[in-house]
C-alpha cells in the first residue's frame, strides 16, 4: 500500500454517516422553508453544478445530467401549465387549507 494514499476505514464511513443523520434530523427537523424557496435554491444549485461540471479543465462531463434535471423540470411545470385546469365546480375541499 502506497502512504500518499488516503484510506478510509469502516470506522470513518460509520462516523461520518452517523454525522450525517445526526445534521439531517437537526436540520431538517427544526428549520422549514417554503417550498417555493426550496425549489428555488435546488433550481440554482442544478445550474451551478452543471456550469462547473462543463467547464471542468479535467474533462469530468457530469454536467449533462444536471441539465437533464432542469429539462425534466422545467417540462413538468409547462405541462401543468398547460393541462391543469384553474377551477373545477365539482371540487369540495375536505381539509382545511393553511
Amino acid at each position: 500500500m502506497d502512504p500518499g494514499i488516503p484510506i478510509a476505514t469502516w470506522a470513518d464511513v460509520i462516523v461520518t454517516l452517523l454525522v450525517e443523520l445526526i445534521f439531517l434530523f437537526v436540520f431538517f427537523t427544526f428549520i422549514e422553508i417554503p417550498a417555493m424557496w426550496f425549489l428555488l435554491i435546488w433550481f440554482g444549485e442544478q445550474l451551478l453544478f452543471g456550469y462547473f461540471n462543463q467547464v471542468d479543465p479535467t474533462g469530468g462531463g457530469g454536467g449533462v445530467a444536471y441539465f437533464a434535471h432542469i429539462g425534466g423540470f422545467l417540462f413538468g411545470v409547462l405541462t401543468v401549465r398547460l393541462l391543469a385546469s384553474r377551477y373545477n365546480p365539482d371540487y369540495q375541499q375536505r381539509f382545511p387549507v393553511y
